[in-house]
């Protein structure tokens, strides 16, 4: 009888020390295919996110840091980035392309703006205008399908470069005031001391100038009618260079400059400037967030797409982390456990080795024997903890995921209203539903061998005390 026959006979004939075997290796494998299929899962879920966020980030500064220096130093620290640190970070590897923009109020007696409802009201200085400096001559919400150009022109390189009067507007602000390409408008920059009242008990007028501006281009929103306050944005925004934008910032820094109430200012970053950088994809989001944050002010921070969603990945880290804990000491307990007990198994078939010695069988062939048995069980048992560990850690690692969910809503992560990129007009539409689309287990060839090698090499591992303990025993000591 060879020892591959041998080795079948012992299994079936020694049944209940099998069945003990058998659970044990099921138990065990069980929490280490867990373990290795809650990491894929992760994987999994992390690749899909990328896949669905936008490759856009901003970076902007973190209030809780500036609150903190605030604190800490009595002073405000800078609250925007200069176009020099912003041209910085667009020279990053990763960055496809950028815009940055600013934002200020005019006021204006003669043109007035389009409402879908009601009427428009106007103040004292006349109806509010907010311009758009902009700084990419193509204009970004053009690029990004947000407007259409439907008569004149963009900026020119030189427009945006240098100092110029020019704009767009829209389609239904021209038609309300019966503009076209070539006409003026008129915005005046008004600054007011909000500590000293007039007479009325209005915000004292501390000057004020008048700018016209040549109509080059006029557009029209493509966002859908059901955003409603974007909409109006839109029909009523005014695109400008930025370096108009700046000027007028100037000229109202230089008129509050003597104001006591002001705190003072730096000449650099009079204008604040909002900025956001595309991405070759989003899978560079993690490199660029690192990579963006060098060189700038410590309280400047990367925002992107995804950080809504960091609470759920702090979840997803915690369960692998949890994860990877358990598959180091599972191993480990695993190949302990499993080496006493075959080792005991053997130490009660001391005589049957004996025999297979005294007869002449070479201790190669015992090894061959038992380790075949050995491999046989443990086969069996590792391909019924395949389906049970991936069953089990689906659900356990399904309810982590709910509930870092849970937790993120409850702490206000998932919910976009003050969500900056939208508030640039970049739109996020991403929900729990395509979070747990993607958060699937791949039940591939390459995960199943690779649940197999470690299975394997773990009983592998675990015969290597009793090899010896076979190896040491003496034929005649045995039988005596």
């Amino acid at each position: 009888m060879n020892y591959t026959r041998r080795a079948f006979v012992s299994i079936c004939r020694n049944l209940k020390k099998t069945i003990i075997f058998f659970l044990l290796v099921i138990l065990l494998c069980t929490v280490i295919g867990a373990t290795i299929f809650v990491n894929q899962a992760v994987a999994n879920t992390e690749e899909n996110l990328l896949n669905l966020l936008p490759p856009t980030a901003t970076v902007r500064e973190d209030m809780e840091k500036v609150n903190a220096i605030l604190s800490d130093t009595g002073t405000w620290p800078d609250m925007t980035l200069t176009p020099d640190q912003i041209r910085r970070i667009a020279a990053l590897p990763y960055v496809r392309d950028y815009d940055f923009f600013s934002n200020m109020p005019f006021y204006s007696s003669s043109l007035v703006p389009y409402t879908r409802q009601g009427t428009p009201t106007e103040t004292r200085f006349g109806y509010l205008w907010w311009v758009r400096g902009v700084q990419n001559p193509n204009i970004h919400d053009i690029q990004e399908g947000h407007i259409e150009l439907v008569y004149g022109r963009t900026f020119t390189t030189s427009e945006v470069n240098e100092l110029s009067f020019v704009a767009l507007i829209s389609e239904d602000v021209a038609t309300e005031n019966n503009l076209r390409i070539g006409s003026f408008i008129s915005l005046n920059n008004v600054v007011v001391s909000w500590e000293v009242e007039d007479e009325d008990g209005n915000p004292t007028v501390l000057g004020e100038k008048s700018y016209d501006l040549e109509i080059i281009g006029i557009f029209r929103p493509l966002i859908s009618a059901d955003t409603v306050d974007i909409l109006s944005e839109l029909d009523n925004r005014i695109y400008t260079p930025n370096l108009f934008v700046e000027m007028a910032n100037r000229f109202a820094f230089e008129i509050q400059a003597d104001e006591d109430y002001l705190f003072e200012l730096d000449g650099n970053h009079i204008t604040s400037y909002r900025n956001f950088f595309i991405l070759h994809s989003s899978h560079d989001l993690p490199a660029f967030r690192e990579a963006a944050t060098h060189g700038i002010p410590r309280h400047f921070v990367v925002y992107d797409a995804g950080n809504p969603f960091q609470g759920i990945a702090s979840s997803m880290e915690t369960m692998v982390e949890m994860a990877f804990m358990v598959l180091y000491l599972t191993v480990g307990a695993a190949i302990i456990v499993l080496s006493l007990l075959i080792t005991l198994f053997l130490h009660d078939r001391k005589k049957e080795i004996g025999i297979y010695l005294s007869v002449g069988v070479s201790k190669s062939q015992i090894l061959l024997q038992f380790v075949l048995e050995v491999v046989v069980i443990a086969m069996i048992g590792i391909t019924v903890a395949l389906f049970i560990g991936r069953f089990a850690s689906e659900i356990l690692s399904h309810n982590m995921l709910m509930g870092g969910i849970d937790l993120s809503q409850d702490s206000g992560f998932i919910g976009f209203g003050l969500d900056p990129l939208m508030q640039m007009g970049f739109q996020v539409d991403i929900g729990v539903g395509d979070l747990m689309t993607g958060y699937r287990f791949n039940f591939d060839s390459q995960l199943v061998r690779t649940f197999f090698t470690v299975g394997i090499g773990i009983t592998i591992l675990s015969t290597i005390v009793p090899m010896i303990y076979v190896l040491k025993q003496d034929p005649k000591k045995i039988m005596m």
